[in-house]
């Protein structure tokens, strides 16, 4: 059976095999199927680092220059959970009375929707309008008055294509 070595260990293994064994690094590269600059790569980060110099790195970026700053982040937070019916428009507002430079709208938006201050769309429950007695009285139209009116039987007849 083969057995499952992982990323790390196949590195190494091509690397040795340049250093201890003395095979070119084309010949390596062609038999790992990476290419010659990969594989000297790899020579490079077992020089600087050893064993762990081949190991997987973060693509994570060092610094975000954009970013948005804590305090400003906390700041927006803190407003929210004080007051849970102001939205970004209320929010930049008060940022901004306060003399703290308020971030683009869609930005506040996103940090109390990262936060989870503000309900994904489409999960807030409407509300019954005809319940709650502000919504149109759906059965209070008489029999009928619908938006035909009261005549249209009669009318019915007198029309000669029959509508």
């Amino acid at each position: 059976m083969f057995k499952e070595i992982s990323k790390m260990e196949q590195r190494y293994d091509a690397v040795l095999m340049v250093i201890k064994d003395g095979y070119s690094v084309s010949e390596v590269a062609r038999k790992v199927k990476v290419s010659r600059q990969t594989l000297y790569k790899w020579l490079a980060d077992y020089e600087a680092g050893g064993l762990e110099g081949l190991g997987e790195r973060s693509h994570r970026p060092h610094h975000v220059p954009h970013q948005l700053d804590g305090a400003r982040e906390a700041a927006i937070i803190a407003m929210r959970l004080a007051h849970p019916r102001w939205g970004p428009v209320r929010i930049a507002h008060e940022l901004k009375a306060t003399g703290v430079a308020p971030p683009a709208l869609m930005t506040i938006h996103r940090v109390l929707a990262r936060r989870g201050l503000i309900p994904p769309r489409g999960t807030q429950e409407t509300p019954d309008l005809q319940a709650l007695g502000t919504g149109p009285a759906y059965g209070a139209v008489a029999d009928g008055r619908g938006w035909r009116g009261p005549h249209r039987e009669r009318r019915r007849s007198q029309d000669p294509h029959g509508y």
